[in-house]
């Protein structure tokens, strides 16, 4: 009996399934509405450790179909890049060049959370159409989509456009609100939503930029969206002033943490990079308690207590009437005379060979004994740093000059680390032949590094950087004999070692050894 009921429950299970995939597919829904094919205009916007969606935007002044203006939501924070994802399939990547807040806008979650991105190069891909932006006001009607590349109730299922069909059911002063037509089943405004745009399908005109949803895993509650029309003359402005003419914004410089020592004055000025020809009004907000801000010198000053002992974040607003920076600054208040940053030893500047391995450990210490964390930029171009050890990888596949930033942090202070790195073509990176450790000299240490790199099988520390440069007999090969060369040079006057020696040069001759990481 137990048998009969298991092959029963079988063929039921058969049948769903056949039933899902030949009648449901036409039409399948993920929690949240339905891939979308069109409205390539919608971009993603990555902004450093995350990403948002955008729109790309009609700024009338680029050539026919073509556009450098993207709206998106000002509490995205600061754009890096946006990627479109093409009717050809294709994804392109463009740059931002500006990054301009609403002039309102307060930070986080508030009114006027809108912002105008203005791309390095203009947009022009087939099939990419700017849109145009909203012709009238707001009305409570239907006829809506909104379209996105947020998640889908977790994280895990961001970075897909989608889109559903909404109507309008609330307005006020500069925002509107919206409900999904299809109820429960459709979602909402979700995980990397934000910034998406709100499209009235029979005109194709974009009248809202997504701000915030109530909870998105649950179809049916409302999402909060800028009204692109109550903030055209933002938006126009910024266009008139930063791709007609080439606009001077004010940009805050990025800030580390800030330590606070309890029951001590602490003062801390704040100042934009500003090249335009305007006055400058700064606004700060979330202040703690018990600070002030002194607009004459734009200066915080404070004397936490022992009961303020924590993180606290300050937002600071510059703006010159229309253009707008934001910079979130993070004051951690301390009691006693511990907490300080971690000392980074070393240059790092490479020059090295086209897909060749580079290695190399940054060496960072903490005056406290802190454990520190490493860490690399974001679009690094497939380069790593081990979060533990500090040891930084790469294996550059084009000729060209790179720069990286990487961090090291002891969870108090996060510090930059400059890495710059040239890339040349094979054969062409200059070293000195016997200088195995590559301290720009030929010495005692340097027949000892090439014998602690053949016996101890430590490459972390005694890597062959340059095998040219520890090929001081010029063979075509690494080994003991190198060693011995080295020593009957220095200390036996025998020969020394052939070009490039003893300045930087080009391997004049070839074989098959290589010079990863030169001088």
């Amino acid at each position: 009996m137990e048998k009969r009921y298991y092959f029963i429950l079988c063929f039921i299970t058969w049948f769903i399934l056949i039933f899902n995939v030949w009648f449901v597919n036409a039409d399948y829904k993920v929690i949240g509405g339905v891939i979308e094919k069109g409205y390539p205009e919608t971009v993603i916007v990555e902004n450093g450790g995350g990403k948002c969606t955008g729109v790309l935007i009609d700024d009338g002044i680029s050539p026919l179909e073509s556009s450098k203006v993207v709206l998106t939501a000002a509490h995205c924070g600061d754009a890096t890049g946006i990627k479109i994802e093409a009717l050809d399939n294709k994804t392109y990547s463009y740059g931002v060049k500006y990054n301009l807040y609403h002039p309102l806008w307060k930070g986080k979650l508030s009114s006027y959370d809108i912002s105008v991105l203005i791309l390095n190069n203009a947009v022009n891909i087939l099939g990419v159409i700017p849109a145009p932006l909203a012709s009238k006001d707001i009305l409570y009607e239907h006829g809506y989509r909104f379209v996105g590349y947020g998640g889908t109730g977790n994280l895990e299922e961001a970075g897909k456009r989608r889109s559903f069909p909404a109507y309008i059911n609330g307005i006020s002063e500069n925002t509107f609100s919206i409900l999904s037509e299809e109820g429960n089943e459709a979602g909402n405004v979700c995980y990397g939503d934000s910034g998406g745009p709100l499209y009235k399908e029979e005109t194709k005109e974009v009248f809202g930029i997504a701000s915030r949803g109530d909870a998105c895993e649950i179809g049916g509650t409302e999402a909060i969206f800028s009204n692109v029309w109550r903030h055209r003359d933002f938006i126009n402005g910024v266009i008139e002033s930063c791709v007609r003419n080439d606009c001077s914004p004010p940009v805050f410089p990025s800030f580390n943490r800030q330590m606070v020592k309890a029951e001590e004055w602490f003062n801390f000025t704040i100042k934009a990079n500003y090249f335009g020809l305007k006055s400058l009004n700064y606004f700060v907000y979330y202040l703690p308690l018990g600070a002030k801000f002194y607009y004459d010198t734009n200066t915080l000053s404070w004397k936490p207590s022992i009961t303020q002992i924590r993180e606290h974040t300050v937002i600071f607003k510059v703006s010159d009437g229309l253009l707008t920076d934001f910079v979130f600054v993070n004051f951690f208040v301390y009691n006693g005379s511990k907490y300080h940053p971690p000392i980074i030893e070393g240059n790092y500047s490479y020059t090295i060979e086209i897909n060749s391995n580079l290695s190399f450990k940054i060496n960072a210490k903490d005056p406290d004994n802190d454990s520190l964390v490493y860490t690399i930029n974001q679009n690094a171009d497939n380069a790593i740093v081990d979060p533990f050890t500090g040891i930084f990888r790469w294996k550059p596949k084009q000729i060209g000059y790179y720069e990286f930033t990487a961090f090291v942090s002891d969870l108090f202070f996060n510090i930059e680390v400059p890495i710059k790195i040239k890339v040349v073509p094979k054969g062409r990176v200059p070293f000195i032949r016997g200088d195995a450790n590559m301290d720009r000299r030929v010495d005692i240490s340097d027949p000892a590094y090439i014998l602690n790199a053949l016996f101890k099988n430590d490459p972390v520390n005694y890597p062959i950087k340059c095998q040219d440069s520890a090929d001081a007999n010029d063979d075509g090969k690494i080994d003991l004999a190198d060693a011995i060369y080295l020593n009957s040079y220095l200390f036996n006057k025998g020969p020394k070692p052939k070009m490039p020696f003893p300045t930087p040069g080009i391997d004049p001759s070839a074989d098959g050894l290589g010079c990863g990481k030169g001088l």
